[in-house]
């Protein structure tokens, strides 16, 4: 793949030092799924590959009035999601708002687990290369992997999509949204709390939330996370962990993103990088 490049702050040399010397059974991966376990650009088109969620109304797999509907929603709101002007919470406001309209258009519209698995079977979205290997190293080393996604379609689109790419391992847990389904497999409603593109953090896993989860992570204060966007960089934060190694990837260096939160990271992995940075970190580690 040409144009890569990766950047390490200074303050990596210090972590990894520290990484390298601390149990694996310390040892947890944060990650976010969309544009950071899959590619943000297709491979061969290099056309900017969807989200899960757009493929749904892109692709018109609902209906045409569906589509049209959410596509509305999303002009009203990106521009709120994406203004850094915006206070935090207001944006963090604006976008519960938006999750809800956002569900309730999905459950009036009759979504089911059809409509999921016909995302999914589409292929559009693309695992990073590397992704086989690196799901297998923590797997074979019992370190756990919480992939947090504000996706609409639910942790099912999610564990199916890596169930066909053979990577669905049971150390592999999912913080996302969730529907309520009728017998029929129908969204009828869907679960508090949402899961938000703004309010994705770990301090969400507790006993009454995740009580399982909890328990697996609880004890593992040094955690590498994977993300894409600027505001993931407090996923983790400083002050509840011994050390959080954060990894971000960018797709263009020219991005604005890039100067104003670059020091919000630890290594930058430019140009769609695939995981084999990650890989290497990891193996000498465990």
């Amino acid at each position: 793949m040409e144009n890569n490049e990766i950047i390490y702050w200074e303050k990596f040399k210090d972590k990894i030092q520290k990484l390298r010397s601390c149990n694996p059974d310390l040892i947890q991966v944060i990650s976010d799924f969309d544009w950071t376990l899959t590619y943000i650009k297709d491979k061969k088109t290099n056309e900017i590959i969807p989200a899960i969620i757009s493929v749904l109304y892109n692709k018109w797999y609902l209906s045409d009035e569906y589509s049209k509907k959410a596509k509305e929603l999303e002009s009203i709101y990106i521009p709120i999601e994406k203004d850094e002007n915006i206070p935090l919470e207001t944006r963090k406001l604006k976008m519960d708002e938006w999750w809800r309209r956002h569900k309730e258009l999905l459950v009036q519209s009759g979504l089911s687990k059809k409509h999921i698995d016909d995302v999914v079977n589409s292929w559009v979205i693309q695992l990073r290369d590397g992704c086989d290997k690196f799901f297998k190293m923590l797997k074979d080393e019992n370190i756990p992997i919480t992939i947090f996604s504000a996706s609409w379609l639910w942790t099912y689109a999610i564990s199916l999509y890596l169930e066909k790419n053979n990577v669905n391992y049971d150390n592999i847990h999912f913080v996302s949204n969730e529907f309520v389904w009728d017998e029929k497999w129908n969204a009828v409603a869907w679960k508090e709390p949402f899961i938000t593109s703004l309010n994705k953090d770990e301090t969400v896993i507790s006993s009454d939330t995740y009580p399982e989860l909890y328990e697996k992570i609880k004890d593992r204060k040094n955690v590498i996370l994977l993300w894409n966007g600027t505001g993931d960089a407090a996923m983790a934060k400083d002050e509840d962990n011994d050390l959080v190694l954060r990894i971000w990837f960018l797709e263009d260096k020219n991005s604005s993103k890039f100067e104003k939160f670059k020091e919000l990271f630890d290594v930058i992995l430019l140009w769609d990088w695939w995981m084999d940075e990650i890989i290497e970190i990891l193996s000498q580690n465990i």
